[in-house]
């Protein structure tokens, strides 16, 4: 899981962008083991690099779902938002403002 986030921060660092959409629909198993570092220092990094506000859609699966709010309990920032489908998740960031830290969205 390391790999791929410091990837994904790499990627940000190239083209940076105040909005992510991290989209797990068609994800398939746990992620439980790496709830901490995603939730603590991936998210964190993100947000020093200017990502103001990042919309998580979960997948089907129960475990994900779990991962992601397990996930929250570590997180600061940015503000984060759990989504069941990608069109309301597209909506959410549509609707942030640019570049603006915003609340979190209840769960």
């Amino acid at each position: 899981m390391q790999r791929h986030t410091d990837l994904i921060c790499a990627c940000h660092r190239t083209c940076p962008y105040p909005k992510i959409l991290s989209d797990h629909s068609a994800l398939e198993g746990s992620w439980q083991h790496s709830v901490r570092g995603i939730g603590g220092p991936y998210l964190t990094r993100l947000a020093a690099q200017g990502v103001a506000y990042f919309a998580w859609v979960y997948s089907d699966g129960y475990q994900d779902r779990a991962s992601m709010e397990q996930a929250l309990f570590y997180a600061t920032e940015p503000a984060i938002a759990l989504f069941a489908d990608l069109a309301s998740a597209c909506q959410w960031l549509q609707r942030s403002p640019p570049g603006a830290a915003g609340r979190r969205r209840p769960r």
